[in-house]
């Protein structure tokens, strides 16, 4: 008699990262020369018009990865080598994809199938880093707090606990 065994599958949760400038007029106050009469010069005008905000730029997937066999979902290919080198599975299929943005000292929320949430707070950014607080949560209780500093455009990979039945 063959045994029917399920696949383990397990969770992923792939969380990219890249900084914008977001540009956001302030009010219409004409800025004046030091001696209070007349426009200042263009670009101090320029400077005090526009005030520049860092945005965030948040994508968050929840994968699913098994040994099924059946390969790399298309819709993850661009970050495919990088989920095989990193775990043995053969399957890696796209369940959530969710795109947000988040200024610095402010918290993305995002809800993902399956009870999870992630809040990410991005807090500082320098050079081409981003220091952000990442907290995931199985509703209410909380998983992990962690603080995390990425390159731009960077890609953290969480692994997750088994799904479902696997």
């Amino acid at each position: 008699m063959h045994r029917l065994t399920i696949p383990s599958l397990t969770a992923l949760l792939v969380v990219l990262f890249a900084m914008a400038a977001q540009a956001q007029s302030t009010p219409a106050a004409q800025a004046q020369a030091p001696n209070g009469h007349g426009p200042a010069a263009p670009h101090a005008r320029a400077a005090k018009s526009l005030k520049r905000h860092r945005v965030i730029l948040l994508r968050v997937d929840e994968v699913i990865a098994a040994d099924t066999g059946e390969g790399i979902d298309q819709r993850l290919l661009p970050m495919g080598l990088r989920l095989e080198s990193l775990f043995r599975y053969t399957t890696y299929r796209l369940v959530s994809h969710q795109v947000g943005r988040a200024e610095c000292g402010r918290t993305a929320k995002f809800t993902l199938p399956g009870g999870w949430i992630v809040h990410v707070e991005p807090n500082a950014v320098r050079d081409n880093m981003i220091a952000m607080e990442l907290m995931l949560f199985q509703g209410a209780r909380p998983m992990m707090v962690t603080d995390i500093t990425m390159r731009n455009h960077g890609m953290l990979i969480i692994g997750g606990p088994h799904y479902q039945q696997g």
